[in-house]
């Protein structure tokens, strides 16, 4: 923004220094590295000011706003289990009046430089916009989501903010870095780079989770009811890798040194099926199948072979481990078994969902309508209601068949953004997409403000690859 009201300062060294910095991948490496040490040594306060330093920079030096999008991605998974204030309340900082003032400060300083960014660019760009592809779909999705269960008497200030900060989840990082990234100087795996990032993040993060529950040491049968973190428990963090699995599949297939990614999807494996989330496992198989039929098919010749022969070694050193830490695994998949089939309560939770949608199916009861469900009812948190662990089945419940209508009609927009000159880039961020869907039909992470804005990163990445590839072709 300096730059382009004075110039000369681009001249700068020290400027000049930045604005590089801001457009290398030593950004996102810095974001990465900052949410990692706040998750694992409770240092949110330390990452929420590297945060604001990035989108000040970004603001005042930036030639755009593409080193906030890491940002966006890692803001969520920053919080440590520490500080959790659902289960440290003594402990938690962020119960406390300096803790809430970091907060305050960090997000609102955030806020006015990313607002003030994007007025900037809007007015001296001017003229120069296109609308987004998902605009309208995205558009209807956010006013069934503030409006869900208008008419009824479940309608209120509540249920329309939790329908306003599901919406932005969905939106904001698509609109906002849509017309702030000068997308055709973007490499095109960026998005990947990221997602593969914030991949190895939560592998920190899972074996954190693990150590502060005693994982390691424990004489008895582990209990996975214990396995969680600042933002999430042992489904959340499972859900992620299942997520970021397509990011080390996609630069084995492209790398001259696919083999060593290969080795990092299997990791990513091994670390969601540590955190015994069963819908991340079995859905992580399916993921882990296609994007490795994806890769095979991709790479040639003596490429080809060397990820075959890798693979091969892969599978042999896994074996092996089982074999050296067969007492540990038992244990971890006895404690599976134990909960075996049971599907926790969700069948009740989806037969009330039905009722919610039954008594109002047009509109829907709003989304604190479940506050009714015994079946996770977070009492520690007043404000977030309990979900309907099903995207359909949330839809109907809390915004109707107009809702539903809406989603549908988001959905065959996304597919023609995908199926458009489509490319291998393309086609590992729709396997994340996928991941996504298919994890949140048993579950609440399309719902959860993280993976929302992962989603709602991965379709922009997604749309703007035909700029950015038309850019490299001129």
């Amino acid at each position: 923004m300096i730059i382009k009201i004075c110039p000369k300062i681009e001249n700068n060294k020290f400027f000049g220094l930045i604005s590089k910095f801001l457009a290398s991948y030593y950004s996102m490496l810095f974001v990465l590295i900052i949410t990692c040490l706040s998750n694992l040594f409770s240092l949110e306060i330390f990452a929420l000011y590297g945060y604001m330093l990035i989108i000040l920079l970004s603001c005042l030096f930036g030639k755009d706003m593409l080193a906030t999008i890491p940002v966006a991605f890692c803001g969520y998974i920053c919080f440590s289990r520490q500080n959790n204030p659902a289960s440290f309340i003594d402990q938690s900082i962020f119960l406390s009046s300096t803790g809430v003032a970091h907060l305050i400060i960090a997000s609102g300083v955030s806020l006015i430089a990313f607002l003030t960014r994007l007025i900037f660019d809007l007015i001296t760009l001017r003229g120069t916009f296109k609308k987004p592809k998902l605009t309208w779909g995205l558009l209807a999705i956010a006013i069934t989501f503030i409006f869900g269960g208008i008419f009824t008497d479940e309608f209120g200030l509540h249920s329309i903010a939790i329908g306003a900060i599901e919406a932005l989840s969905f939106c904001f990082v698509y609109f906002y870095f849509y017309y702030t990234v000068k997308w055709e100087n973007v490499k095109n795996d960026y998005g990947l780079l990221l997602l593969m990032g914030v991949g190895i993040v939560m592998c920190f993060e899972v074996f954190g989770a693990l150590h502060y529950s005693n994982f390691w040491n424990s004489e008895d049968l582990f209990d996975r009811d214990i396995l969680y973190t600042g933002w999430g428990n042992y489904n959340n963090m499972g859900g992620m890798m299942v997520i970021t699995i397509c990011g080390p599949f996609y630069f084995a297939c492209k790398s001259k040194h696919g083999f060593l990614y290969l080795l990092l999807a299997n990791f990513f494996g091994v670390v969601g099926i540590l955190t015994q989330s069963r819908s991340s496992i079995v859905f992580g198989l399916i993921i882990y199948g296609i994007c490795l039929l994806c890769t095979l098919n991709i790479a040639k010749g003596k490429q080809k072979t060397i990820m075959v022969y890798s693979y091969t070694a892969t599978m042999i050193i896994l074996v092996t481990m089982m074999f050296v830490f067969s007492e540990r695994i038992i244990e971890l998949f006895d404690s599976m078994l134990r909960v075996g089939f049971y599907d926790s309560g969700r069948s009740k939770i989806y037969q009330h969902g039905w009722e919610q949608f039954s008594d109002s199916p047009l509109v829907g009861k709003g989304f604190t309508a479940c506050e009714t469900v015994q079946w996770g009812n977070h009492s520690d948190n007043p404000f977030w209601p309990a979900r309907y662990h099903n995207t359909y089945v949330q839809i109907l419940a809390t915004c109707g068949l107009i809702g539903l209508v809406a989603y549908i009609y988001h959905r065959v927009q996304t597919v023609k953004i995908v199926m458009k000159d489509f490319n291998h880039e393309k086609l590992f961020m729709a396997i994340g997409i996928l991941a996504i869907l298919l994890i949140s039909l048993i579950d609440c992470h399309l719902f959860n403000v993280g993976p929302a804005i992962i989603y709602s990163g991965l379709l922009l990445f997604i749309e703007k690859q035909n700029k950015v590839l038309k850019a490299k072709r001129i």
